[in-house]
């Protein structure tokens, strides 16, 4: 999900924050965009890093925030994008 930056009791899921960005955004950025309408979140970029730091520092596990809330598509695996990216770092990391 994303919190507004100015008025935190906003919120919005992760999938309200990617339709307002694909208005104004080329699909090619959604990846790495963690700022959208002046709403802070976790962009598939951000949970690729953290993944790779937990399995980097041999720790267990990692935590998503409302992962129900994540943008689905018919393009991109079942689960998410989030979803989607965490299993595609955890696949780079295991294979090197």
């Amino acid at each position: 999900y994303g919190r507004h930056v100015h008025n935190p009791g906003l919120v919005k899921t992760y999938s309200e924050l990617i339709d307002i960005a694909q208005k104004d955004t080329k699909k090619s950025r959604l990846h790495s965009l963690n700022m959208i309408d002046d709403y802070s979140c976790d962009s598939p970029a951000d949970i690729r890093a953290k993944i790779h730091y937990v399995l980097s520092h041999g720790f267990k596990g990692i935590f998503f925030w409302e992962i129900g809330q994540d943008y689905q598509n018919p393009n991109i695996a079942p689960g998410g994008l989030l979803l989607e990216s965490a299993t595609n770092a955890i696949q780079e990391t295991m294979h090197h």
